[in-house]
Protein backbone atom coordinates (compact mmCIF):
# COMPACT_ATOMS: atom_id res chain seq x y z
CA UNK A 1 0.00 0.00 0.00
CA UNK A 2 1.57 3.40 -0.97
CA UNK A 3 0.64 6.09 1.52
CA UNK A 4 0.98 10.03 1.43
CA UNK A 5 1.00 11.91 4.81
CA UNK A 6 0.16 15.49 5.91
CA UNK A 7 -0.56 17.20 8.66
CA UNK A 8 -4.25 15.36 8.71
CA UNK A 9 -4.31 13.21 12.36
CA UNK A 10 -6.35 9.67 12.17
CA UNK A 11 -7.49 8.81 15.35
CA UNK A 12 -5.04 7.97 18.76
CA UNK A 13 -1.57 6.16 17.07
CA UNK A 14 -3.28 4.94 14.03
CA UNK A 15 -1.10 5.28 10.75
CA UNK A 16 -2.23 4.15 7.00
CA UNK A 17 0.30 1.28 7.66
CA UNK A 18 -1.43 0.03 10.18
CA UNK A 19 -5.49 0.37 9.15
CA UNK A 20 -6.03 -2.94 8.01
CA UNK A 21 -4.92 -4.39 11.06
CA UNK A 22 -6.35 -2.29 14.15
CA UNK A 23 -9.63 -1.71 15.05
CA UNK A 24 -11.44 1.74 14.90
CA UNK A 25 -14.82 3.17 14.71
CA UNK A 26 -15.16 7.15 13.86
CA UNK A 27 -18.62 6.69 13.82
CA UNK A 28 -20.51 4.11 16.69
CA UNK A 29 -23.95 5.08 15.15
CA UNK A 30 -23.39 4.21 11.96
CA UNK A 31 -21.55 0.83 13.20
CA UNK A 32 -24.38 0.53 14.87
CA UNK A 33 -27.01 1.18 12.04
CA UNK A 34 -24.86 -1.07 9.49
CA UNK A 35 -23.95 -4.14 11.84
CA UNK A 36 -28.10 -4.72 12.58
CA UNK A 37 -29.74 -3.81 9.17
CA UNK A 38 -29.89 -7.21 6.00
CA UNK A 39 -29.35 -6.57 2.35
CA UNK A 40 -32.83 -7.68 1.10
CA UNK A 41 -30.77 -9.59 -1.96
CA UNK A 42 -28.36 -11.62 0.32
CA UNK A 43 -30.08 -11.44 3.72
CA UNK A 44 -26.49 -10.50 4.83
CA UNK A 45 -25.60 -7.50 7.47
CA UNK A 46 -23.82 -5.39 6.02
CA UNK A 47 -21.34 -4.85 8.87
CA UNK A 48 -20.59 -8.21 9.99
CA UNK A 49 -17.72 -7.34 12.79
CA UNK A 50 -15.90 -4.45 13.41
CA UNK A 51 -12.53 -4.30 12.27
CA UNK A 52 -12.99 -5.86 8.75
CA UNK A 53 -13.56 -2.75 6.55
CA UNK A 54 -10.26 -1.82 5.67
CA UNK A 55 -9.38 -5.28 5.16
CA UNK A 56 -12.29 -6.14 2.91
CA UNK A 57 -11.94 -3.33 0.83
CA UNK A 58 -8.39 -3.88 -0.06
CA UNK A 59 -9.71 -7.52 -0.37
CA UNK A 60 -11.94 -6.92 -2.70
CA UNK A 61 -10.89 -4.01 -4.23
CA UNK A 62 -7.54 -5.95 -5.62
CA UNK A 63 -9.85 -9.03 -6.53
CA UNK A 64 -12.20 -6.74 -8.55
CA UNK A 65 -9.74 -4.30 -10.27
CA UNK A 66 -6.11 -6.21 -10.32
CA UNK A 67 -4.77 -3.68 -8.18
CA UNK A 68 -4.58 -3.30 -4.47
CA UNK A 69 -6.39 0.16 -3.20
CA UNK A 70 -4.38 2.55 -1.65
CA UNK A 71 -5.04 4.72 1.53
CA UNK A 72 -3.42 8.47 1.44
CA UNK A 73 -4.32 11.58 4.21
CA UNK A 74 -5.56 15.01 2.06
CA UNK A 75 -6.23 18.26 3.23
CA UNK A 76 -5.41 20.68 6.28
CA UNK A 77 -1.46 21.44 4.78
CA UNK A 78 -1.85 24.62 6.74
CA UNK A 79 1.28 23.79 8.99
Amino acid sequence: MTCSTSSVKLPNTLTLDDMPYRTFTRNQLLVSFLSRIRSRRTEQVFLESRGEGVRKILQDGEAHSGRRPEYALFGDDSD
